[in-house]
This record gives structure tokens, C-alpha cells and sequence, in this order.
């Protein structure tokens, strides 16, 4: 195989906002492995949170060419493991592997979904990310887009304030994720108003190791719980099952069952491949200016009853 890396400044249709952070761009790798006329593509951004830098995964992934142009494109499964014992960072992983796995399924003439024996009508409908703002520059993004999911930014001392102004404009299932910005008090309290509002599910309201708080929620939250930036890797999703079971005996210990929710920033992602073993798949979509549409994918398994 070769690989070449094309890093990319994208620049946002609009200033998108979270809890912790606002940015008008993104910088972002595309990775790409071809052989024998074909090329797969795989894709990782730069990340303030977890300190991860386009410049570092470059030089991690050059450091590894020769290991990468040597392995075999007829087997993306070992490949992931030769990269992980390699010590690639998770991001770099996560690009190289879903351009492994797309080489792959152009080499076999099939889609990835054949390969993996799902299908294409079971995949959930993109969620269209509202970035946190003004409430009313937040109502503006939403009617720019109509869409029937929407995953709702927050973060705030008027959080319940801005959801209710959202719903008087449309009757779209709405999602929140307010990235750690909450305590367990606000998270239980937010979500009795937030479910009267129609919203699915909290996205990681909690800090990311606030495991004491997160059983807190589990006991007592009226909504499901996605957990974000509390999985990084397949063991995280292992320990965010085991608090659930914690919480609730009857829950799954297996990652790949009901009663785990996660969402990836190229740590659980790059193993569980496109959703074909979660119960539950939330991909999220953010609208570039001139480029058309950015995808992230959300994966993860919503506990059947609540929390």
C-alpha cells in the first residue's frame, strides 16, 4: 500500500460554539491508502481537548510508513492491531483504519456495509448540529436546515430557556449535549424539563471523570445518557458498562450491548466501524462554507428503560 496525508483548513458556514470552545474553522488530515489502482480514504481531525495537532499525527504516521506501506491491504482487522501495537495515537488509528477499511471494500467490488453483513436501511437517520450561540442566531441555523433530528449544543445557565424557544419553531426530535458543562444536580433537573420538551437524550453532561456523578444521574435522571468524552477507547466503554451496572444490575457489562452510550473522537469509533455492532448509530453532520457537509458518527447503545 501507499499513503499519502493531505491536511485541509476548512472553514464553517457558521461560528460554531460549545461549552468550552468556539471556532470559525477546522483542521482536519485526510488520509489515504491506494493499491493496485484504488485508494480508500480515512479522515481525522485536530482536537483542543485532547491536545491532538494535524502536525503531530503527521509525523507519527510518516514515523510509521514504512510499517504501514508494508502491511497487507487484504486484512484491515490485523492491520488495526499492527497500527495499535505500533502505538499510533487514537486519531491517527482512526484515519488510517477507516481508509484501510474503505481500500478494502473497493479491492472486494462490495460496500463495507455488505462486507459487514448489515444493511443500509437499518443505518439512523444524521442528526444537524444547532452550535451553541445567541438563542436567536441558534433558531436562525435550525430554520436554515430543516431537519427531523437535531443535536442541540448547551452549556449554559439558560439551557432549558434556549430548548424552549427551539421547539416553538419545530417539532424535530431534539438531542442535547452540553460537553461537560453540567453537575449531576443540573443534569437531573435539566432533564425533567427537557423531556417535556421532546428531547431523546443528554450527550455527556458531566465532566468526563465524574464517576460518582454519573451514578448519581443513572439513578435518578428521567432521560438516557450518551456518554462522550468519558470513552476514548474500548476500555472506557468496558468502565462507563460497568458504572451502569453499578446503577442498574440488570444492565450489559459487554460494550457491544444495550446499557453503554458512546460518542467518538477517533478513539471508540476506529473499532466498532460504522455502527455494525451498536444497537444505536447517531451520526452528526455540520455544514462547511463551499465545501458542502462534514460528518462525525456518534456510536452508541441506548439502556432499553430509564436510566
Amino acid at each position: 500500500m501507499k499513503v499519502a496525508l493531505h491536511p485541509f483548513t476548512l472553514t464553517l458556514a457558521h461560528s460554531f460554539g460549545i461549552s468550552r470552545e468556539r471556532h470559525d474553522q477546522q483542521e482536519t488530515l485526510i488520509v489515504s491508502l491506494s493499491h493496485q489502482g484504488e485508494t480508500g480514504y480515512g479522515e481525522a481531525t485536530a482536537n483542543t481537548y485532547y491536545e491532538v495537532r494535524i502536525s503531530d499525527m503527521i509525523t507519527e504516521i510518516e514515523g510509521a510508513r514504512a510499517l504501514i506501506e508494508n502491511a497487507s491491504p487484504g486484512d484491515p482487522q490485523a492491520f488495526y492491531t499492527l497500527l495499535r501495537e505500533a502505538q499510533l495515537s487514537s486519531f491517527a488509528c482512526c484515519a488510517l483504519d477507516m481508509a484501510a477499511w474503505d481500500l478494502y471494500g473497493k479491492l472486494e467490488g462490495k460496500p463495507l456495509h455488505e462486507i459487514w453483513g448489515t444493511s443500509m436501511g437499518k443505518y439512523p437517520v444524521t442528526n444537524y448540529t444547532i452550535g451553541l450561540d445567541t438563542t436567536e442566531v441558534m433558531v436562525a441555523k435550525m430554520q436554515e436546515i430543516p431537519w427531523p433530528v437535531y443535536k442541540i449544543k448547551l452549556g449554559t445557565d439558560r439551557d432549558v430557556a434556549i430548548v424552549t424557544e427551539l421547539r416553538k419553531h419545530t417539532d424535530a426530535i431534539f438531542r442535547v449535549d452540553a460537553n461537560c458543562a453540567w453537575t449531576a444536580r443540573e443534569t437531573i433537573e435539566n432533564a425533567l424539563a427537557l423531556a417535556e420538551l421532546g428531547v431523546e437524550f443528554i450527550e455527556q453532561p458531566l465532566p468526563a471523570g465524574d464517576w460518582e456523578g454519573m451514578e448519581r444521574v443513572a439513578h435518578h435522571c428521567v432521560l438516557p445518557v450518551m456518554a462522550d468524552e468519558s470513552c476514548l477507547t474500548a476500555a472506557d466503554v468496558s468502565a462507563c458498562a460497568l458504572q451502569m451496572r453499578r446503577a442498574d444490575p440488570g444492565a450489559s457489562n459487554d460494550p457491544r450491548c444495550p446499557g453503554t452510550g458512546t460518542e467518538s473522537y477517533g478513539g471508540v469509533y476506529d473499532r466498532i466501524h460504522g455502527g455494525h455492532l451498536c444497537h444505536r448509530t447517531t451520526p452528526a453532520r455540520t455544514r462547511l462554507r463551499g465545501h458542502g457537509w462534514c460528518y462525525a458518527v456518534e456510536i452508541g447503545h441506548r439502556h432499553g428503560g430509564t436510566p
